[in-house]
């Protein structure tokens, strides 16, 4: 149990950067080199786990929309890379623990993800509400790597029947609704997860174990949570051919999920350094997911079967 991990394993905290704030690319700067590299940089890392690293100053960019949450691109850096491109998001405590720990699971599956980060940012830097502090008085964000591959509503906006059809007919679809099972993730859309014609990356978990602000008696091992209507629509559109070859995926995925440590899954997502209340709840999170992941198959099965039986 998470409670006991104080007598049994060590804590990893977060390392702090070391690195002095000083000569760092202005806004201006950091958008033209974005620019100039297409968009984004590669470097989606399977197995890396979570990074910690520091915002750097007068380094925040564009700002990515209305989305709930506000988002800004800008530049990280840690003790061993000083230009880290990346998108930073401003969460609530329990989003914020949601991401990290999706993050770290992913991390310990090798799924294809961007590299997460523990973001900290001095309070002169800070955006958006900052509802995060730490005990050192710097502000937490939750940050992802910009990545090359662009969010599957590209294509979709592109030309919407083949974007879709090319979704229905991706083998890997699977291993993503599985994820999303064992998670109870009510927010898998088309602009949460890349695509590139042959692998599909996951990203953007606030709403995982049922919602930004699920309390412990939610997470309930053998329920079924909503979903978006993304979900819905995909497994209504597949023939019994697709429905089964995902459901063979995501058999496979629940077997891989079985070999998984996750005390030390959540160790390693840092979410335990969050304050407001995470710490204490996250026996329910390590208890949940060890329970849930033998329903992952009938779950997975009982979503497909939204376009029938097979």
């Amino acid at each position: 149990m998470f409670g006991h991990y104080s007598a049994s394993r060590v804590i990893k905290k977060a390392r702090m950067p070391s690195i002095p704030l000083a000569a760092h690319l202005d806004v201006v700067e950091l958008l033209r080199s974005i620019c100039q590299m297409g968009g984004a940089v590669v470097r989606e890392r399977m197995g890396m786990g979570i990074g910690v690293a520091r915002l750097a100053a007068g380094s925040l960019g564009v700002n990515l929309g209305s989305g709930l949450n506000p988002s800004r691109m800008a530049q990280l850096y840690t003790d061993d890379e000083p230009d880290i491109r990346a998108v930073v998001k401003d969460l609530s405590p329990r989003q914020l623990a949601n991401e990290l720990i999706a993050a770290s699971v992913i991390s310990k599956l090798s799924l294809p993800a961007p590299r997460s980060f523990l973001v900290f940012a001095k309070p002169e830097d800070a955006f958006g509400s900052a509802q995060i502090s730490h005990a050192s008085g710097l502000k937490i964000y939750f940050g992802s790597e910009l990545s090359s591959h662009k969010d599957f509503y590209t294509f979709f906006n592109m030309d919407a029947a083949m974007a879709f059809n090319a979704l229905i007919n991706f083998p890997g679809w699977g291993t993503m609704l599985a994820f999303d099972e064992w998670f109870a993730n009510i927010d898998r859309h088309l602009k949460n997860f890349m695509y590139d014609g042959a692998t599909i990356y996951l990203f953007d978990h606030d709403r995982v174990f049922t919602g930004p602000a699920w309390k412990p008696s939610d997470l309930v091992a053998n329920a079924n949570h909503q979903c978006h209507q993304l979900v819905t629509a995909l497994h209504q559109a597949m023939t019994n051919t697709h429905r089964k070859a995902a459901k063979d995926l995501a058999d496979a995925f629940s077997q891989l999920a079985l070999k998984i440590d996750i005390d030390e899954a959540l160790i390693e997502s840092h979410a335990s350094e969050i304050e407001n209340g995470i710490p204490q709840d996250l026996p329910a999170v390590e208890q949940f997911l060890k329970a849930r992941v033998s329903n992952i198959s009938t779950l997975s099965e009982q979503r497909l079967a939204a376009g029938g039986p097979f």
